[in-house]
């Protein structure tokens, strides 16, 4: 059920400091101070930053401790992390209610029921069936797997009020955050950069974004959504979006599969069948006050299709989306929920 978001970083950092023809902000020049920009390693993917920082606090070390400490609690790939201590467990594990894992854990749950259960990171076993897990499970039916599979099924037992059991209904059971990980990473990074006094900033793992104030042009940030072709270059931008305190992720299928027994598997599956998702969404963009819900609906939205999607997004006040799908012709088209449509006609 992870998808592969569609944007790439040095597109976002190129268009943000270009001149565009939106309408300027009222601020001066020397109201904001220097821009600085810095990258670095995480989640088995690159982030990137670019901040207005008055107060020149060293802030790459500081990042980098925070987004490692995140990784030992949600990593799939990390043998000791939580989420693989809880994979590998038998019956189930105790956890903080501060950790970023439970925090992962209670986001997932209302996502998995607002979309009726599209969203869900249970779904772990059969991304390991078809491959796309660290470690390819073999032997296992398919059919198996899907009874296996239900964010549901998750118990929670109060201990106290800082700590929670999470009992498995079979030692099969299994997590995987990796639909959210990323944008709620991006969160954890943000709110870090605002408790020191940075509100004009990108933040970008993985191509999931969010953004706060003004770039550096003193305007609002505008990002480059690719072309969804495979043939697609990572510069080859299929539209443009102007954005200022909002966060955005977008996900899709045609880069991230697999060839498995000479046949093309997407990397989108479906919890209730197993199997990969056939679709007319070619890209599904988000944007929700946090990154987290952005990036994790954006997968949901992969597994419903435009129609279904629309109607969640019109019942969620904090979420819009646009998608670009095929129509039977196989041309492109384009459908925005009521509120995206404004992010796109501001590019004038």
């Amino acid at each position: 059920m992870k998808t592969n978001s569609l944007l790439f970083c040095f597109i976002l950092l190129l268009f943000a400091c270009k001149n565009d023809n939106s309408k300027k902000p009222n601020i001066k020049e020397h109201d904001l101070p220097p821009y600085s920009k810095f990258g670095g390693k995480t989640m088995g993917t690159t982030y990137h930053i670019l901040h207005a920082n008055p107060k020149e606090v060293l802030l790459k070390k500081a990042i980098d401790s925070l987004l490692e400490e995140f990784n030992l609690e949600l990593s799939t790939y990390i043998d000791s992390s939580t989420i693989s201590t809880f994979n590998s467990s038998e019956k189930g594990i105790t956890v903080s209610k501060k950790s970023f894992f439970y925090q992962n854990l209670i986001l997932a749950d209302t996502i998995f029921k607002n979309t009726k259960g599209a969203f869900d990171p249970s779904v772990y076993p059969l991304v390991q069936y078809w491959g796309f897990g660290p470690k390819e499970k073999n032997g296992k039916n398919i059919n198996d797997l899907v009874k296996v599979v239900g964010y549901d099924k998750l118990q929670f037992k109060e201990l106290s009020a800082d700590s929670v059991q999470l009992l498995k209904h079979s030692p099969d059971f299994k997590l995987d955050f990796s639909a959210l990980a990323k944008g709620y990473g991006v969160d954890v990074v943000s709110k870090f950069l605002e408790r020191n006094g940075i509100h004009d900033y990108l933040v970008e793992i993985g191509g999931e974004t969010r953004l706060k104030g003004f770039s550096p042009s003193r305007k609002k940030w505008r990002l480059g959504i690719n072309t969804p072709e495979e043939s697609a270059s990572v510069d080859d931008i299929y539209s443009f979006i102007n954005l200022s305190d909002v966060a955005m992720a977008t996900s899709g299928n045609y880069r991230n599969f697999k060839i498995k027994d000479g046949k093309k598997i997407v990397h989108t599956i479906s919890p209730k069948t197993g199997k990969h998702i056939v679709s007319d969404v070619l890209s599904a963009t988000v944007t929700s006050p946090n990154c987290a819900e952005a990036d994790a609906y954006a997968t949901a939205f992969m597994v419903l299709g435009v129609k279904e999607s629309l109607e969640i997004v019109e019942k969620l006040p904090r979420i819009e989306a646009y998608f670009i799908h095929s129509n039977e012709k196989g041309e492109f088209e384009e459908t925005y929920s009521t509120g995206m449509k404004a992010y796109f006609e501001d590019l004038n």
